[in-house]
């Protein structure tokens, strides 16, 4: 017999502050502003740069099947919201389930990827938002004012063999969709 557990989406806020080279990352609760972690990370000059392409070994970022098998059986996508989320893999980040631009590799916005896909703003922003309530993609909040950054769920793509933070990976523990199979992460040594 399977036992389900329903996780509630849980939405956080980071914010940032530069301290030299480095970043003060701050993750806290948006109702009540309480700090739940803060940690350090290097700025990415410091950090190992993704493989730059070659023609003779294409990327490839890793679908987790089983995960992927399980989102279809149970319809958990319309096929606008499975092609928007098949857009939104083509983006993601080297040891980061950030979605990145691929010439800048800065996090992308809802209006760097609507320019990058083609896709109207508005509709997007919309898809972004009902992926998120299904535990697809989390929203990165950056504070008032500043717009959101995206990622997708880490239990179900990833570019990489260990995550720069692993912290990122923790923001899909207790969203709505619950894996079949919960992926684990090393986190990459800071050098």
């Amino acid at each position: 017999m399977e036992k389900r557990v329903k996780a509630e989406r849980k939405e956080v806020i980071f914010t940032s502050e530069m301290v030299g080279d480095n970043e003060h990352i701050f993750v806290t609760e948006p109702d009540t502003g309480e700090l739940i972690k803060d940690y350090w990370r290097l700025s990415r000059d410091n950090l190992p740069k993704r493989p730059a392409p070659k023609t003779k070994n294409p990327h490839f970022k890793k679908l987790y099947a089983t995960n992927l098998q399980d989102i279809i059986r149970k319809k958990k996508l319309t096929p606008y919201e499975a092609g928007v989320f098949l857009m939104c893999i083509a983006f993601v980040g080297w040891e980061s389930n950030f979605l990145v631009h691929p010439d800048t590799n800065n996090n992308l916005t809802c209006g760097d990827l609507s320019k990058l896909t083609g896709i109207n703003q508005e509709q997007l922003r919309r898809t972004l938002e009902d992926l998120n309530a299904k535990g697809m993609v989390s929203i990165v909040k950056n504070g008032k004012g500043v717009a959101s950054q995206y990622m997708l769920n880490s239990n179900i793509v990833f570019w990489g063999q260990k995550m720069k933070d692993v912290s990122e990976h923790d923001v899909f523990r207790d969203c709505t969709y619950e894996p079949p199979v919960k992926v684990q992460y090393k986190e990459r040594e800071k050098q």
